[in-house]
């Protein structure tokens, strides 16, 4: 098998494995769509709060001030995040996209503060 063909065998792979293993695609408009954005928003929040956990038991939160706004930060996402499941309760789809998407900016922040270096 050549370089080409193992590469193309690869990437084929890559692209089914997901399929094959029964992974949902994000439809936007349907049905699924509000629930799917509340998942993927609380994976999110948990993926940056593992971060900031990780940066502040290692003590390399760059500064005291950064370590106060993430805490905030995730709290508000932790808050953010109920709204959003109440909103997907009483099936207010704008509500729900409009929280997930302040839920993605503020678990992104965090993430990227989290490894900010130390001054």
């Amino acid at each position: 098998m050549t370089y080409s063909s193992s590469l193309l065998v690869f990437l084929m792979c890559m692209i089914v494995q997901p399929v094959l293993a029964g992974k949902n695609f994000l439809v936007v408009g349907s049905e699924e769509e509000p629930r799917e954005l509340t998942r993927n928003a609380g994976y999110a929040l948990d993926s940056a709060w593992e971060a900031f956990h990780q940066a502040a038991l290692g003590g390399t939160i760059a500064s005291p001030e950064l370590q106060t706004r993430m805490e905030t930060d995730l709290q508000r996402g932790r808050d953010l995040l109920r709204a959003a499941g109440k909103a997907l309760h009483h099936n207010n789809i704008n509500e729900v996209r409009s929280l997930t998407d302040e839920i993605f900016r503020i678990s992104k922040r965090v993430t990227q503060d989290s490894y900010k270096e130390k001054q």
